[in-house]
């Protein structure tokens, strides 16, 4: 599964420079922070992406349903993984 985050990008001494357009979180995500980022649906990319589109007309479509879980799982002392594992103890507490 792929989150499609939107964001604005622009070249700047022949790097790109990026940004992720943030709105207010839903009632799940306000518990732990006060922006959630905007993300759209596979089915309307194409709309997002097009210069020819009106963001603002799009809008309507963004995720909130966002679920929220504490991660439980640590490694043992003298263990680590690769980054995409990493995980948080005791967030949420």
């Amino acid at each position: 599964m792929v989150t499609w985050l939107c964001g604005l990008y622009r070249i700047e001494d022949t790097f790109p420079v990026f940004t992720v357009l943030t709105r207010e979180p839903s009632e799940e995500l306000r518990r732990i922070h006060d922006r959630m980022p905007l993300i759209m649906p596979e089915e309307r990319i194409d709309e997002w992406i097009n210069p020819d589109s009106k963001p603002e007309d799009l809008l309507f479509y963004a995720l909130t349903d966002m679920i929220m879980e504490k991660a439980t799982e640590v490694d043992p002392p003298g263990q680590t993984r690769p980054p995409e594992y990493i995980h948080i103890k005791d967030f949420f507490d």
